[in-house]
C-alpha cells in the first residue's frame, strides 16, 4: 500500500455556506431621476423598488421618492 493520504479541511458548512452565498449575491438598487418644479434635476438612489412610474408627481422624503398625496 504505497499510496499517500491527503486531507482537505472543510471551510464552512451548513448556514455559514448559505450566508456566504447570499453575501456574494449582486446588490440591487434603483436610481430615479426627479425633475423639481424649478426645472432642476436630482438623482435619488434607493434600495427598494419604487412605486412611482414615469410622469407621476412625486415628493422626496428622507431621500426616498414617494407618490404625492394631492
Amino acid at each position: 500500500m504505497g499510496g499517500s493520504l491527503t486531507t482537505t479541511p472543510i471551510i464552512g458548512s451548513g448556514s455559514s455556506v448559505r450566508d456566504a452565498r447570499k453575501a456574494g449575491a449582486p446588490l440591487v438598487s434603483y436610481v430615479l431621476t426627479v425633475r423639481y418644479d424649478d426645472g432642476s434635476y436630482a438623482f435619488i438612489e434607493q434600495a427598494d423598488e419604487p412605486v412611482p412610474r414615469r410622469g407621476d408627481r412625486v415628493q422626496v422624503i428622507d431621500g426616498r421618492v414617494e407618490l404625492r398625496k394631492d
